[in-house]
């Protein structure tokens, strides 16, 4: 406990000194602290890595780091919903849960609000990766996308065209990735990061060590893509009904896609399902070119 209070204390990352952590629970190799500070609580959630990371640039802490690493969430409101997860611990993943229709319909709409509450902090475009320079998130997605397209066409999985066809959406669509607001994303809901207590009646979204600021289409773009539960259904149906007619989601959708491919690629596993994906998702962009020509 001393030693993480040292390392926040470090270059100022607390300007205020008068503060208390608790720890609350340790789960696998994340660490769960109750903050207390200016009569307000907040929720300070260190993996291991994260803590690595934090000791090997204790004489480079930005705001980056100050925001992502350490302190998730600044806000109360979320911040207490976990802190009622963790210490009653009652919640199950939907994952393990066999729900009746009502109930997938109030989680559904429980878990909206809640993400609606997330989304709602907006942050400035920020990126310390080696691999991008820019300034704004349509240099960050063309960055990225070409990426993960340059190693799809290193192992020949897309051709050459394909490649040259979604740079050319991205620029059609530049002026919207120039104007996106950028917020606080989860970044990994997925159905064993949604919890619900039946008898409380209680939903929780757990797991933020993979936070990050975006666009809450990506987020969204993730979820409906890795999550198939009735919960995530009723939202699509309800608040998504013509989102998959949209080309900017499908670009967000085929950018989830290439990552998982690269990481499986990199990592040696089977990757010919995203493979199909991939063509699945640019066979659905063609599809609408062809309608708007």
């Amino acid at each position: 406990m001393e030693e993480i209070k040292q390392i926040l204390e470090k270059d100022n990352f607390f300007t205020n000194k008068n503060y208390q952590i608790v720890q609350i629970q340790k789960w696998n190799k994340n660490t769960q602290f109750l903050l207390l500070m200016d009569n307000k609580k907040y929720t300070l959630i260190l993996g291991e890595k994260n803590i690595r990371k934090i000791k090997n640039r204790l004489n480079s802490l930005d705001e980056y780091y100050k925001e992502f690493v350490g302190l998730k969430y600044l806000n109360d409101s979320l911040n207490i919903a976990l802190l009622d997860y963790y210490e009653n611990g009652s919640g199950v993943p939907l994952s393990k849960l066999s729900l009746s229709k009502e109930e997938n319909i109030y989680i559904a709409e429980q878990l909206k609000k809640i993400m609606d509450n997330m989304h709602s902090h907006k942050r400035k475009f920020v990126c310390l990766s080696t691999h991008f320079k820019g300034e704004n998130w349509y240099d960050f997605i063309q960055c990225y996308m070409n990426l993960y397209a340059q190693k799809v066409l290193e192992y020949k999985d897309i051709t050459k065209e394909e490649y040259n066809f979604i740079l050319n959406i991205l620029e059609k669509n530049k002026n919207y990735f120039l104007s996106v607001s950028l917020n606080y994303l989860h970044g990994d809901v997925n159905e064993d990061n949604i919890c619900y207590d039946a008898k409380r009646k209680k939903v929780y979204l757990i797991d933020y060590d993979d936070c990050l600021i975006g666009d809450t289409l990506y987020e969204y773009a993730r979820l409906f893509q890795y999550t198939h539960i009735p919960s995530i259904k009723i939202i699509k149906e309800k608040y998504f009904k013509n989102i998959e007619e949209n080309e900017i989601f499908l670009i967000y959708y085929l950018r989830n896609i290439m990552l998982d491919y690269c990481f499986r690629k990199v990592n040696k596993m089977d990757a010919t399902s995203l493979v199909n994906s991939i063509h699945r998702v640019l066979e659905k962009i063609k599809e609408l070119n062809d309608v708007d020509g």
